[in-house]
């Protein structure tokens, strides 16, 4: 199940119920199913994030989903911000956790390491997000949703 945020502005993203979205509220970002109509977004304007409404939020089935990770934890999607973690409480908690990752990435490749996280896609999570994941689930499981 899939959920299609549409901005005042006509933007729109399709995100999993756990992915997140910048938002404007307290918390710096929401999971796509707690989007309402009306709670303000983020949008790329010319390499500056503005704000806009929420017009409608929708739910649809959908096939597959790409959700790639970034040093910033964030990416532009559709001109939308959002973050690249999903399945955990908090996208700060899923950012702090995984800072290790950033850092052996950035030192590989400081040493010219060209592919630090190599391996054949088949279609699934990489492996060391998924054993972060697994062993998470195992010791910590609250922090999951």
């Amino acid at each position: 199940m899939f959920y299609s945020i549409e901005t005042e502005a006509g933007h729109r993203i399709s995100l999993t119920s756990k992915h997140f979205l910048a938002v404007n509220h307290e918390k710096e970002f929401l999971p796509a199913s707690e989007i309402k109509s009306n709670d303000v977004v983020f949008f790329n304007k010319q390499g500056r994030l503005e704000t806009v409404r929420v017009r409608n939020v929708s739910t649809e089935v959908k096939l597959g989903y790409f959700s790639p990770m970034t040093n910033e934890g964030t990416l532009i999607v559709n001109d939308l911000a959002a973050s690249c973690y999903s399945t955990v409480v908090s996208h700060k908690l899923a950012h702090y956790t995984l800072a290790p990752l950033r850092w052996w990435h950035r030192m590989a490749k400081f040493f010219a390491v060209e592919q630090p996280f190599a391996y054949e896609p088949d279609g699934g999570i990489h492996w060391i997000p998924k054993a972060m994941f697994d062993i998470t689930g195992k010791i910590l499981p609250s922090v999951l949703n």
